[in-house]
């Protein structure tokens, strides 16, 4: 093996451990290390992917935030924060977008950590609500599907192993359901 070819493989184990140690982290104690690691193993590239993918719908979502507040991103989600003794400032959004945009959030029980989870689960269950008021559903199947993708996604880097399986892709055992399009 050359140099460059032992340094990349470094990189690139340095990574895997990364994002294993991250997902076991956001998992809030249903994945260990090792099981971080077989999932991530187990669901190869398209797994790899769906978590980009979540990652970017999460950073979306939190800049939406960041930019237009909290109330463009759901009207009611500032009441239910409240309603749980949470008051949410625009550094605390600020932040929550700098930790997860970084890849460096650690779910704690905290203002930060409940923003960076709940601002990106209510802003893509609004859009999926705004895609299906939209028109007529075989119209917008399309949009509605892409939403959806996202909103898993998100949930799946967010707090990983709290969904289901057989919809996420390279976990599940038959076809998939879901898909980027």
């Amino acid at each position: 093996m050359s140099e460059s070819t032992d340094l990349a493989a470094i990189v690139a184990a340095v990574q895997r451990d990364m994002v294993v140690t991250g997902l076991a982290a956001r998992s809030r104690g249903r994945l260990t290390h090792e099981a971080a690691l077989a999932r991530l193993e187990r669901g190869g590239d398209p797994y790899r992917q769906f978590l980009s993918d979540g990652h970017a719908a999460a950073v979306q979502a939190l800049e939406a935030a960041r930019q237009h507040g909290i109330d463009a991103v759901d009207k009611q989600l500032v009441h239910r924060f409240a309603e749980r003794g949470i008051t949410v400032s625009v550094p605390d959004v600020a932040q929550a977008l700098d930790l997860v945009r970084r890849q460096a959030l650690v779910p704690q029980d905290d203002v930060v950590s409940e923003v960076a989870y709940w601002v990106p689960d209510s802003y893509w269950t609004q859009r999926y609500n705004e895609a299906v008021a939209s028109g007529p559903r075989d119209k917008y199947a399309e949009t509605i599907e892409q939403v959806c993708y996202r909103r898993s996604a998100m949930k799946e880097w967010s707090a990983p192993g709290g969904g289901l399986d057989e919809w996420i892709p390279g976990l599940h055992s038959g076809s998939g359901r879901l898909s980027a399009r």
